[in-house]
Parts: structure tokens; C-alpha cells; sequence
């Protein structure tokens, strides 16, 4: 019995010792450092156009433990506007015993606008057929795409079957947080002054503040109803484009002939 006790005792001190040195070993093998990065400018510029690769530019990160690790920072997540066109980006990197860090450093979008509306069809309808002008209106943004299906409808006074002119008011925010929102007009007129076609190359236009502007340039072509071309040159316009102003305008083309009548606008937006 005694020999059984001096044994048990034995293996009892050699686990003690077992489990001190491993204690020691991990307490020496462990990482306690964070590792660092750094950036060599305060604010990242890039285009709209940008990748990942494009985000990382300027970023370095050491570890003590495992040196440069430059290689291993990731994109954590890019803020909602600071001010217009200027987000925050988190970075974040992780050493080999995943401690991590994370970074924050601004980031302008050089070339950003402000998501624009769009138009599948000029916004006119003749009288009685109704019609919905929401359907027409879309919208793009530099950064998110198509945000067609973040178009809201805020007011409306169209009546379809009236002859008149109207306006819809509509409103986008993209992800970014970037609220838009713009007054279109809308006509709806008479039946038979829509006998000829007159199609323009764009329903909507948006100019800088400024620019020239040519009305005659958006007449695309113009056709009978049996589809006979009809020569550009006798659509008349009337135009109240003042591009030094910025603001929603329209240009009203007519053509009256033999073939019979025809109408359409274009919108005009000019930008600050």
C-alpha cells in the first residue's frame, strides 16, 4: 500500500509539472500584441468607378509578431455621406493569432453626382385614354446603378381625361443617403393632334449650368401614322430654357401639315 501511494504521488507532482510547463509555453507562445495600419494620405479620392483594390490604396498594416501583413487588410464597410459625395471607410486586418484592427479613413467620390431622373416616354398623354406617368419616370445613380424602384411618388394632380397641363413631384434617396427630389411637368392633350409622331433622341435632358443648348438637336425623326418619314425641318419648337438659371424646364415641339398634327416635350433640368 505504501508503494501505491508513492506512485500516486509520483504521477500527482509530474502532472503539476505537466501543467505548469505548458502554462509557460502558452503564456511565451501567445500573442498579445494588435497589429497596426497605416495610411499615407488623410483622404482617399477615386471615381465612382471603383474596386476594392481602388479602396485599399495607401494602406499598409504590421505585426509585430508576423511583419508586414499589408496583404491581408479588408474592406470592413463604406459609411452613408459625411457630406455630399464624401463617405468613411472602415478597414479592418487580422494577424495570424486574430487579433484584429480596424481603421477609419474618409473617401471622395471625385467625379459624383447626385442620381438623376429618367424617362422612358416624353410625359404626354391625350385626353381620355388615361395613362400613368409614374410608370414612365426612372432613375440612375453613379454609385448604386438603376434606382428606378426607389422612385416615390409625392404629389400628383393629373387628370387623364382632361386636356391640361399637370405636374408630378417625385423623390429618390440612394444608399448613400443622397435625397433627390424634382417636379415634372405633364400634358395631356387633345386626340387628334397626336396623328404625326414626333420622336425625340432623349425624353429628359440634364444640363451644367451654363451650357448651350440646341433645341432642333433632339428631333430624332418624325413620321405619319402609315409610318412616312416627314423632314425634321418643319417641327416648330417653343423653348423656355434658361441654363444660366438652374431649374426644370421644357421644350414644346409642333408640326402641322397635310398629314396632320403632332405634339411632345422635352424636359429640360439644369444643374447648380
Amino acid at each position: 500500500m505504501k508503494f501505491i501511494r508513492i506512485i500516486v504521488i509520483i504521477f500527482f507532482i509530474m502532472g503539476i509539472g505537466i501543467y505548469g510547463y505548458s502554462s509557460i509555453v502558452e503564456k511565451t507562445s501567445s500573442d498579445s500584441t494588435y497589429p497596426q495600419i497605416t495610411s499615407d494620405r488623410e483622404v482617399l479620392e477615386i471615381t465612382c468607378n471603383y474596386n476594392d483594390e481602388d479602396l485599399l490604396t495607401g494602406l499598409k498594416a504590421y505585426d509585430q509578431k508576423d511583419g508586414d501583413i499589408s496583404d491581408d487588410i479588408l474592406v470592413g464597410g463604406i459609411s452613408r455621406f459625411v457630406t455630399a459625395g464624401t463617405s468613411e471607410v472602415t478597414y479592418v486586418v487580422f494577424d495570424s493569432n486574430h487579433n484584429s484592427t480596424t481603421f477609419n479613413r474618409k473617401v471622395v467620390f471625385s467625379d459624383y453626382r447626385s442620381p438623376q431622373i429618367s424617362l422612358s416616354q416624353p410625359l404626354v398623354f391625350t385626353a381620355g385614354n388615361g395613362g400613368d406617368a409614374l410608370s414612365y419616370i426612372g432613375a440612375n445613380d453613379l454609385l448604386d446603378g438603376d434606382v428606378s424602384n426607389l422612385v416615390t411618388l409625392q404629389e400628383s394632380n393629373i387628370n387623364y381625361q382632361l386636356v391640361g397641363d399637370y405636374s408630378i413631384s417625385v423623390s429618390i434617396t440612394n444608399s448613400f443617403g443622397d435625397y433627390v427630389d424634382v417636379t415634372l411637368p405633364v400634358h395631356v392633350i387633345e386626340e387628334n393632334n397626336q396623328s404625326i409622331d414626333i420622336e425625340l433622341s432623349e425624353n429628359i435632358v440634364y444640363l451644367n449650368q451654363g451650357a448651350s443648348f440646341d433645341p432642333a438637336s433632339y428631333i430624332y425623326q418624325v413620321q405619319d401614322s402609315n409610318g412616312n418619314e416627314l423632314a425634321k425641318r418643319n417641327v416648330q419648337y417653343r423653348s423656355n430654357v434658361n441654363t444660366s438659371v438652374p431649374g426644370v424646364y421644357e421644350v414644346e415641339y409642333n408640326i402641322s401639315s397635310n398629314a396632320g398634327q403632332g405634339t411632345t416635350y422635352l424636359t429640360v433640368i439644369v444643374n447648380e
